[in-house]
């Protein structure tokens, strides 16, 4: 027996040439593609976030984290000017993030983004990727889901002569305009000692004994030492209150049980440096953090309070906001920048975060390099056609029209042979079912046998095998001769004509292989005249952006080498085209053979039959006697 054992078993039994042809390549030209966001934005940078100087271990949950654009670390030019196409993802490129721009300045070449990461692993690391270069995407920011339901008030003092705004939901912007100078995170509050900005009273922000509080603001003083109230809340007997000692930060907390304490840090503020002051507050406990570090505690509840609240100086009980402003108490002079207040109590954890992040050295992200995806219209993909001179097109456009024709042939002569071999396999079973008796072999593959019974489908296979092709002539050929005066008188077959029935089948054996060899001068040609086409148009596209450089009198890198990568893309078509043509000819080639092979045996077998048993003309009898 004969069986397809040239190709791969798994392709015999799952996938048909056509399939595998089509698998391959999508698998080779869309790798990048399946692992792409979307390709409508053309560049993206991963960015990973690295907690690895924080000792506990776990996760922080929806945690804002601020992503610095500067020339060191992205290219503006290759984004809107406004920023309005920047997207950010999860690891698993497939989910988006909720954030908004603060400060985007193409001209400056400077950005603040802050983007939500809803789970922020604790010594560890997590990635997220930044989408870019999409001219037609939509603005994608919403700035208010980029906070928690928690996140009760966020000031990044970003305007210029307009008042203070909130970038959280609750909207708890201040009538307050104050002067800005160059924060920590873009714009600051300027403080001079006879400004404030004053914090209005609202449901989210307001607290009782039972409630939560994570509280935070950067601060640079203008002179180191100084004693200055930083932030205020005063109703009646009752007081939140955090400030600054002789540089010391400090708390003090009045409640209505009465109780009135106050913790100061053990250590004053080291020059005049940005500094984070944080309070964290929990039922029965409130720590005062510099730079995420807990300095000091009290064990007390906050007090009840519902009222304003003064940024940048005490408040004086009783006191309207606007006589607050004219008349500042204990007035803080500096910068202060990113207030926020929370109703949940962050751990020292989530603010030690929040700390190594919003630091002039970022040391929490970290940026990888920029990738690019190829596509027609983009990457270095879009250079190199962009590039392409008229010959190259033509070149490219003759070679896209031989490979297709070459897979074509390839596709559907893999298929034929395929089909060959397993009808010369099912033909070579019943031939040996039937111990090669000529009579039974034609009764069975016609179905007048009772013998041996073949379903119409089994019929139709066996009379598609170039081998039955061969029986069938021959046994034609043998039967006129046996039903000839001069076999009847001889009772046997001249040696003449066994030569004339080979001679038959052999025309037959020829007229087969050209079947099976049609059409494979189409790979030929591909194979040898694919790469010669690819350098003429390579050659051609060469001595065409010479000229050019030569005629401008622009001779640098940037002008040769588009010109020189268009045309060697000339080259590239050339070879897609005779590559696959030479290995899908070389195989193809070798399963021609094998069928070949098996038309010359079974050629031998038969006429070596014919004349072992030419003189025995009882196992030949005429068609119209046989059962």
């Amino acid at each position: 027996m004969y069986s397809c054992s040239g190709f791969p078993k798994i392709l015999k039994q799952k996938l048909s040439i056509k399939w595998f042809l089509l698998l391959s390549f999508y698998l080779l030209g869309s790798t990048q593609a399946m692992a792409w966001w979307n390709n409508e934005w053309a560049y993206r940078k991963p960015l990973v976030l690295d907690t690895s100087n924080i000792k506990n271990t776990g996760e922080l949950d929806s945690v804002p984290v601020l992503i610095r654009l500067h020339e060191g670390v992205f290219n503006f030019k290759d984004a809107q000017a406004s920023g309005t196409d920047l997207r950010f993802i999860s690891a698993d490129d497939k989910t988006p993030l909720k954030f908004h721009i603060e400060k985007y300045d193409a001209a400056s070449n400077l950005g603040f983004v802050w983007v939500n990461v809803p789970k922020l692993k604790l010594n560890n690391k997590t990635s997220i990727w930044m989408y870019y270069g999409n001219a037609k995407a939509p603005k994608g920011d919403t700035p208010s889901a980029t906070y928690d339901g928690n996140q009760s008030l966020v000031y990044h003092f970003n305007e210029i002569a307009t008042p203070v705004s909130d970038t959280t939901s609750y909207a708890n912007n201040s009538t307050s305009t104050v002067e800005t100078d160059s924060g920590i995170i873009g714009n600051s509050a300027k403080f001079t000692g006879t400004n404030v900005v004053i914090v209005p009273a609202s449901a989210s922000l307001a607290l009782t004994p039972e409630s939560k509080l994570t509280w935070s603001v950067w601060i640079k003083p203008t002179t180191a030492g100084s004693t200055a109230v930083l932030y205020s809340r005063r109703e009646n007997d009752q007081a939140f209150v955090v400030g600054l000692n002789q540089g010391a930060p400090y708390l003090q907390v009045s409640n209505s049980a009465g109780a009135n304490q106050t913790t100061t840090a053990v250590s004053p503020l080291a020059g005049t440096d940005w500094h984070q002051i944080s309070v964290s507050a929990t039922e029965n406990k409130i720590n005062l953090l510099v730079d995420g570090q807990i300095v000091a505690s009290l064990a007390t509840t906050l007090p009840t309070l519902s009222g304003v609240a003064v940024l940048g100086a005490d408040m004086v009980v009783g006191a309207s906001a606007e006589e607050i402003s004219a008349n500042p108490q204990n007035a803080f002079i500096g910068s202060l920048d990113e207030l926020s207040i929370s109703k949940q109590a962050h751990s020292s954890d989530f603010i030690q975060a929040q700390v190594l992040n919003q630091n002039i050295g970022n040391s929490l992200v970290a940026y990888g390099e920029d990738e690019q995806t190829s596509t027609w219209q983009t990457g270095f993909m879009g250079i190199i056609l962009g590039a392409l001179t008229i010959d190259g097109w033509i070149v490219i456009v003759i070679c896209s029209i031989m490979a297709i024709m070459s897979w074509i042939v390839m596709w559907r002569k893999a298929v034929l042979i395929k089909r060959i071999l397993k009808a010369n396999e099912a033909f070579q079973n019943l031939y040996h079912d039937v111990n090669g008796d000529f009579a039974v072999l034609e009764s069975v593959a016609t179905g007048q046998s009772t013998a041996i019974q073949l379903s119409e489908q089994s019929k139709a296979l066996v009379k598609k095998s170039p081998l039955y092709h061969l029986f069938h002539l021959g046994e034609k050929e043998l039967e006129k001769r046996v039903e000839s005066e001069n076999f009847k008188n001889n009772e046997q077959l001249s040696p003449q004509s066994i030569e004339a029935i080979r001679a038959k089948l052999e025309a037959q054996l020829t007229k087969e292989n050209l079947g099976l060899n049609r059409h494979l001068v189409l790979l030929t040609i591909a194979i040898s005249g694919g790469p010669f086409l690819g350098l003429l148009g390579t050659v051609m596209g060469v001595m065409i952006t010479f000229a050019a450089i030569a005629s401008s009198g622009d001779v640098n890198i940037n002008a040769i080498a588009p010109g020189v990568a268009g045309a060697l893309a000339a080259t590239v078509a050339g070879l897609l085209v005779a590559i696959p043509a030479l290995f899908g000819y070389n195989f193809l080639i070798t399963r021609i053979k094998d069928a070949t092979s098996q038309m010359y045996s079974f050629l031998s077998v038969i006429v070596t039959r014919m004349a072992e048993n030419y003189a025995n003309p009882s196992k030949l009898l005429p068609r119209n006697e046989r059962e």
